[in-house]
Formats: structure tokens, C-alpha cells, sequence
């Protein structure tokens, strides 16, 4: 007679896996995870450069605001495009107005520490630092004075400003060129010394009303200092600036 103890020994080994079913088992979860892992880590990480965007633009809007109503600028961008620069070209502004709304501008953010002078932002020049315009066309040697726009124009308010949460915004630059006179400003949404450092992804540019050669493309195959300067505008949207029915922020590619 079959004892109780030889049946339960027999159910159990038929429940078994085999050594070959392991492995093929073993295999797919392996090819699954090979193809879903590098999505999901691309996703996250665009994610988080959306949600860092959106967190900073929502600083610098309050923080306009705010300057707006202090200074009781009822139109911030008609004063910067028909009142305050002029017709003398480049370098007519009225400093002494503009450094007021800086000095309005920058206190309504929480300012770890300025840099005032190039010497004191990181040397892209080195190997190891690189700028990527939005389309990913890297340039070494490219000067991070350069890459954030903080000294446009003979830019007399130049300085460069790291917050107390690592991201950086810059003081505004106020340019004249006749139907394009406006005011801008550059901001990294996770600091200076934190990649990717492309125009697009985590620097941006923000323009007052017009923007002198708005460019922003993923089809271009050489470096341009100017694709990225538009790209505010359409992250902001989120729509992409290449295909108008698609969504900017799952269109980017790391």
C-alpha cells in the first residue's frame, strides 16, 4: 500500500519547477527588463526635469509679479519694449531704472550666493565641461558666461545667482535692437554644475514680449549658440516645437 506520506512527497514534486523551465523563465524576465528598464529611467528623468521647470517658472512668475505691483509697472513688457531703452541702439537704457527693477527682481527669490564676476562660474573651457544646444550638438570651450547670457550686451547688472534649493537664475539682461528691445534672463532648474546643461532641458532663457531669433529645434546638426533661446515658450506649452501636435517634455531625448 502507497502511505500518506509517499502521496504528499509525489503532489509535491509534480508541482515542481524543472531546471530547464527555470532558466527559460529566468531568460524572459531578463530580455522584459532589458527593454522596459531604459524607458522607464529615461522617463523619470525627463519627468523630473519637467517637474523642476514647472517649479521654477512658478518662482520666477511670482516672482514678476511681485516686482510689478512694487515698482507699479501696470505693463512690464511695454516698459521694457517702448519706455525704457529709447532709440539710441544698444547701451541707451536707463541703468539706473533697470538696476532698481533687478534689485526689485532678485529679492523676491532666496539667494544662496551672487557671482558678480566670470572668474567665479565654472570653466566650460575645460575638457570635462561641455554646453548641448537643444538639438544635442555639444560644444567644448564654450564659456559658461556665455552659455547663460549673463554678460549680453556689455550687460552693466551682470551676475549670476545660485538659490538656496541649487538652481541659478541670472540678473536680467535688457537688450535693444529697434522691434526686438526686451528683457531676458537665464535659469537653470538644477544648478550650474548639474547635467544634462542643454538649452531646453535645464537651461532656459526667458524673454520679456519678443524674442530676437526665437530658435528651437531638434533638427539641426551643428552647435548653435541661438537653438534653445526659444524653447521657454513651447516647454511652458509643452508642446514640441518640430511636430505642433505633440508634447514637448515626452518628445525630449537624453
Amino acid at each position: 500500500f502507497t502511505t500518506y506520506s509517499t502521496l504528499i512527497r509525489s503532489k509535491d514534486m509534480k508541482k515542481a519547477f524543472t531546471m530547464a523551465e527555470t532558466l527559460i523563465t529566468l531568460g524572459i524576465v531578463g530580455i522584459v527588463a532589458a527593454i522596459t528598464i531604459p524607458g522607464l529611467i529615461h522617463y523619470f528623468k525627463i519627468k523630473e526635469l519637467e517637474v523642476r521647470f514647472k517649479a521654477m517658472d512658478s518662482k520666477i512668475q511670482q516672482a514678476l509679479k511681485s516686482m510689478s505691483d512694487e515698482l507699479e509697472l501696470d505693463d512690464f513688457n511695454k516698459f521694457i519694449s517702448y519706455e525704457a531703452c529709447g532709440t539710441s541702439g544698444p547701451g541707451a537704457c536707463d541703468d539706473t531704472i533697470f538696476k532698481q527693477i533687478n534689485d526689485s527682481f532678485l529679492s523676491k527669490f532666496k539667494i544662496s550666493h551672487s557671482c558678480t564676476s566670470t572668474e567665479c562660474l565654472p570653466n566650460y573651457r575645460k575638457p570635462q565641461y561641455y554646453i548641448t544646444d537643444f538639438a544635442g550638438n555639444k560644444k567644448i570651450g564654450y564659456s559658461f558666461e556665455n552659455a547663460y547670457g549673463a554678460n549680453w550686451w556689455g550687460n552693466k547688472n551682470f551676475g549670476t545667482h545660485v538659490l538656496l534649493d541649487g538652481t541659478m537664475i541670472t540678473s536680467m539682461c535688457f537688450m535693444h535692437h529697434g522691434d526686438y528691445d526686451s528683457v531676458a534672463f537665464t535659469f537653470d532648474t538644477n544648478g550650474m554644475e548639474k547635467g544634462p546643461n542643454r538649452y531646453g532641458y535645464d537651461i532656459f532663457i526667458w524673454t520679456a514680449e519678443r524674442t530676437w531669433y526665437p530658435l528651437c529645434t531638434a533638427k539641426s546638426t551643428t552647435f548653435s549658440e541661438y537653438n534653445g533661446r526659444g524653447c521657454y515658450k513651447y516647454a511652458k506649452k509643452n508642446q514640441d516645437p518640430d511636430k505642433k501636435k505633440a508634447n514637448y517634455w515626452s518628445s525630449l531625448k537624453l
